[in-house]
């Protein structure tokens, strides 16, 4: 099952940031950033926007092991 927060947490310290870097950086206390990471509490669209500019990442590095769970992944293998 996808985590956002663990996805978020993962892209954060593949960038060696801190959390209390990245909620200094996205104006929300690391209390709050922790909870998100560990999926006790979901940001608003406001706050993952803020999150995500902070840790220099893409939306689709975050959000796309979500994305690709709901897509079967075309096979670029051929049988001819």
């Amino acid at each position: 099952m996808f985590s956002f927060g663990c996805s978020l947490r993962c892209a954060r310290e593949k960038r060696d940031y801190t959390r209390e870097q990245i909620a200094d950086r996205s104006e929300i206390s690391s209390r709050f950033l922790a909870a998100i990471e560990n999926d006790k509490r979901k940001p608003s669209l406001d706050v993952l926007i803020r999150l995500v500019n902070a840790i220099a990442a893409s939306f689709d590095e975050v959000l796309a092991p979500q994305i690709e769970q709901y897509f079967c992944p075309i096979s670029t293998t051929s049988d001819h």
